[in-house]
């Protein structure tokens, strides 16, 4: 299939989870033979095509596609006009696949405006009419944008991660120590979406019991460090090529999200820690509430307020080396055998052919 991918904006090296994402869906979907088109060339992918800038060549080119699959965050892109009349006269046939990563009210997590989100809820649903397939990366997505966009034709597509990219057994990031536990958080403190403050909470406890064994690592950026104990360490931001040596250098990896928009998202984080080994530790969340009834590990969920838990938790996998490893191999074998890209890939196309079927029968029987 002919395919253009919408509001995407691939950069090697950059160091967000959605750049990991855009990367993973145009590697899967050339291995399964499609062609990709994007509106800026990529020099590490030399068979993706690129849309032309002239307003007449663009729109000759996208009257070629089978499918205009465009990646939403919190709000329409330009390309969501592209569903409803007339531009989709125009295009004569062209299916259109919107890929939901988060609801609007995420407006309110980038400081926004009550009027952002009640907007974007509008053009969704206006433009929503002529959205062919929703692909959703979590149940709870799926619900809202069926409930609260009226957008009937919606499915779950959870995420994943690379068990080939990310590995237990890579060269370390640090020296082991097997005498330590490391914890690895990773994320932007500044979106208040991030529990920052109870993995800071739980430092602090563990550094006044004179407990230094136990190390965190935060991966990421806006990071308070003048407020946080010594047994914090930052790295900074970490391009996606590097982050899987890091994590083969930790034993633990820490999901602590808010209550709330949170709630939608499919982290990213989780399935690359569950990749590399990790025992993980989270915070009640839909998604990662199954998975880790998955690796039955459901006692490792962590309340929003009690940072004394947390603690509790990491005391158990630093005493208990056999329980921690026994965890990571769990994860990784959950992400070897269902949460990785291939199969998210291999999902998404299955359904777009069950909605060209569909969508042809309703033709038909119209």
């Amino acid at each position: 299939m002919n395919i253009y991918y919408a509001n995407t904006d691939y950069k090697p090296g950059d160091t967000r989870g959605r750049n990991a994402h855009i990367r993973q869906f145009i590697r899967h979907s050339l291995e399964l033979g499609h062609t990709i088109w994007l509106d800026e060339p990529v020099a590490q992918y030399p068979r993706l095509r690129t849309l032309a800038k002239g307003r007449l060549e663009r729109w000759w080119s996208l009257r070629q596609m089978d499918i205009i699959y465009t990646r939403l965050q919190e709000m329409p892109a330009l390309s969501c006009r592209y569903a409803v009349p007339p531009r989709r006269w125009w295009l004569n046939g062209t299916g259109h696949v919107w890929e939901f990563n988060t609801i609007p009210e995420f407006h309110r997590i980038m400081g926004r405006s009550e009027r952002a989100v009640q907007e974007s809820i509008a053009q969704f649903r206006a433009y929503g009419q002529g959205c062919d397939l929703a692909i959703c990366v979590s149940e709870v997505l799926q619900n809202y944008v069926q409930t609260n966009l009226g957008i009937k034709y919606a499915v779950t597509v959870p995420n994943g991660s690379d068990s080939e990219h990310f590995r237990p057994d890579l060269i370390p990031a640090l020296p082991h120590d097997e005498a330590s536990l490391r914890v690895v958080w990773i994320g932007s403190a500044d979106l208040s979406w991030h529990h920052f403050g109870l993995m800071v909470e739980a430092a602090k406890q563990l550094w006044n019991e004179h407990r230094p064994e136990i190390t965190f690592h935060v991966i990421g950026h806006s990071f308070p460090i003048d407020q946080t104990p010594p047994n914090v360490i930052y790295h900074g931001p970490k391009p996606y090529e590097e982050l899987p040596h890091w994590l083969a250098a930790m034993d633990v990896g820490l999901v602590l999200y808010r209550p709330g928009v949170a709630d939608y998202n499919s982290p990213l984080k989780l399935f690359d820690y569950m990749a590399s080994g990790l025992a993980v530790i989270a915070t009640p969340q839909p998604q990662v509430n199954v998975v880790l009834q998955q690796m039955e590990a459901i006692d490792f969920l962590v309340p929003f307020d009690d940072p004394s838990y947390l603690v509790e938790r990491l005391l158990l996998l630093a005493s208990d080396r056999s329980r921690r490893l026994s965890l990571g191999q769990k994860a990784r074998r959950l992400v070897e055998s269902y949460y990785n890209w291939q199969r998210v890939a291999t999902e998404i196309f299955s359904h777009i052919d069950a909605m060209f079927k569909q969508k042809g029968s309703r033709e038909r029987h119209n």
